[in-house]
């Protein structure tokens, strides 16, 4: 029995529960288990991370300090990755235009942008450059990189044409 107190006086007990469905226990990055465990962890005093994951759907991440001879109930929640927005990270050449996606402004880059699963129409726009636009499709809980390159209009100076009728001729000598 002594040696019982001992172990427990030096790691510490962890119930875990997941709530929104059976799912994969991860602790440190490495599966321990399934929801519901049978009984709880016993782990090394110190700092751990927590998760669930079941199919495409998962819970953030949680960071407990454990102390020893202690008792802790972590609680972890599955996000369904079907209902998370896509974020879209906007980025232009130069930076500093001002971006629309579907025709609602979304910020001047860079920006980030969050934006329901399907087809979307980014445009970039900045003074003295030709408009950007990028059309892109994302999934839901996609996290997409975008990055649009503006051209910069040339404005080329026009010389007065010679007025018509008046006829401009060389003198020389042969």
């Amino acid at each position: 029995m002594a040696e019982r107190d001992k172990i427990r006086e030096s790691t510490a007990e962890v119930s875990v529960r997941v709530e929104g469905g059976n799912a994969e226990i991860l602790v440190d990055g490495e599966v321990v288990g399934r929801s519901p465990l049978p009984r709880p962890l016993v782990l090394k005093p110190g700092d751990h991370t927590f998760q669930a994951k079941a199919g495409e759907n998962s819970s953030p991440e949680k960071a407990e300090k454990l102390v020893a001879g202690s008792q802790k109930v972590v609680a972890l929640k599955l996000v369904d990755k079907s209902k998370e927005p896509a974020v879209l990270e906007i980025t232009t050449a130069p930076e500093g235009a001002e971006v629309f996606v579907d025709g609602a402004p979304a910020g001047t880059s860079p920006t980030r942008h969050e934006a329901a699963p399907g087809l979307h129409v980014i445009v970039a726009e900045l003074e003295g450059h030709k408009p950007a636009e990028l059309e892109v499709r994302v999934a839901a809980g996609q996290k997409l990189p975008l990055e649009l390159e503006l051209e910069a209009i040339v404005i080329v100076e026009q010389k007065p044409l010679p007025i018509p009728g008046i006829i401009v001729a060389g003198a020389g000598v042969l």
